[in-house]
């Protein structure tokens, strides 16, 4: 486990820092340009896009939450901010998140798209900027120009790595009005309210009325606007199931369990959906035994790269196997898990629900 630790960003950034130090002390000179000075125009580099995002969206109103620049994650609060080690090799290249400013998502899909240019614009910018003011520059000048050159283009191309989108796809979508911008933006609102301590059903109902509409309302959905859509589909899931409108709430999130382990869909958002999905056919008495035996292939297919999700889907599994001891041992496990990390925001209250119909299941 240590070892692991040693290998998330910060860490390892810091073990090879410390080696580019040594490196200089033992070549004078060429060990500075070898490591350190390359480490510092890379993580300049990112700063100068990152913070390209920042100024613009800012402008337009966004609210900025956190910020990730190589080894650091910057956190915005309301007057102060937090210089904390990044953990995540995900967000290594940098991140900016950023928070709607209201509940206008087609207003707020034409101030994201401008956002979303920042970025590239100030790493163009500053690459011009070097060109026009030094004839002749020194070496790591010329590096920093190829830097931001490279990842001033390079985010601009309309392109997609997965589940994330260029800045430059970013804008070639959320720049036209149309029902897929419309529903990113549903998804970035709705995002304050599933992070608040709103329960699922006080949460925006204009904007819940409106993408349950433009989802109901769309024919054919390709493999990707799916995977763009799987957060906002497990909100609206959220919303539905807090109202006891069961089948509602499974209709959202079903296209997203048929799709399976798709390449570029985020591994931790299919685990949650999957481990709803899986325990709404273990706990419906209503429930037919293929949907069961699907379920059960679901939960045994889950990785365990999402504790709470994965225990709570396997302890409902085995509930209803008569595995009472296996399955009591999983629930006692999700539910450590349900006080640690659900209890300050709204969907505690369906999460404790779900994992309450299990242990009365248990006990009967």
């Amino acid at each position: 486990m240590k070892f692991k630790k040693m290998l998330l960003p910060f860490p390892l950034f810091l073990m090879v820092f410390i080696l580019g130090i040594l490196l200089a002390l033992l070549l004078p000179g060429k060990g500075v340009y070898f490591v350190i000075v390359p480490l510092c125009l890379f993580l300049f580099t990112i700063f100068i896009h990152e913070f390209g995002h920042f100024i613009v969206g800012v402008a337009k109103g966004l609210k900025p939450i956190e910020m990730n620049v190589g080894p650091l994650r910057l956190l915005f609060k309301k007057r102060s901010l937090q210089v904390l080690p990044n953990n995540n090799w995900q967000y290594f290249g940098g991140t900016i998140h950023f928070s709607a400013s209201n509940s206008d998502y087609k207003g707020m899909a034409r101030k994201w798209s401008w956002m979303a240019l920042g970025g590239p614009a100030a790493s163009l910018f500053t690459a011009l900027l070097i060109l026009l003011l030094f004839s002749s520059s020194p070496l790591w000048l010329d590096t920093l120009l190829l830097m931001n050159l490279g990842i001033g283009v390079v985010t601009l191309i309309p392109s997609t790595n997965g589940s994330f989108y260029s800045d430059g796809k970013h804008f070639w979508i959320l720049r036209k009005e149309s029902t897929r911008a419309n529903l990113m933006m549903a998804s970035v609102i709705l995002q304050r309210d599933f992070s608040s301590k709103l329960i699922p059903s006080e949460w925006n109902p204009e904007v819940i009325n409106a993408s349950s509409h433009m989802l109901n309302n769309v024919i054919d959905r390709t493999t990707e606007q799916l995977i763009e859509e799987s957060q906002l589909r497990m909100f609206l899931y959220y919303y539905f199931a807090d109202k006891e409108q069961i089948d509602q709430a499974i209709k959202y999130i079903q296209p997203l369990v048929m799709l399976g382990n798709t390449s570029g869909f985020n591994t931790l958002v299919r685990i949650m959906i999957v481990s709803l999905y899986a325990c709404h056919f273990f706990l419906q008495p209503s429930s037919d035994a293929q949907s069961r035996l699907e379920a059960e292939s679901l939960v045994q297919s889950l990785p365990n790269k999402e504790p709470y999700s994965y225990h709570k889907a396997w302890a409902a599994m085995l509930s209803t196997q008569g595995k009472t001891k296996e399955a009591a041992e999983h629930l006692s496990q999700a539910q450590l898990l349900l006080e640690k990390w659900y209890k300050p925001i709204g969907t505690y209250q369906v999460e404790k629900k779900i994992l309450s119909q299990i242990e009365n299941r248990l006990i009967s």
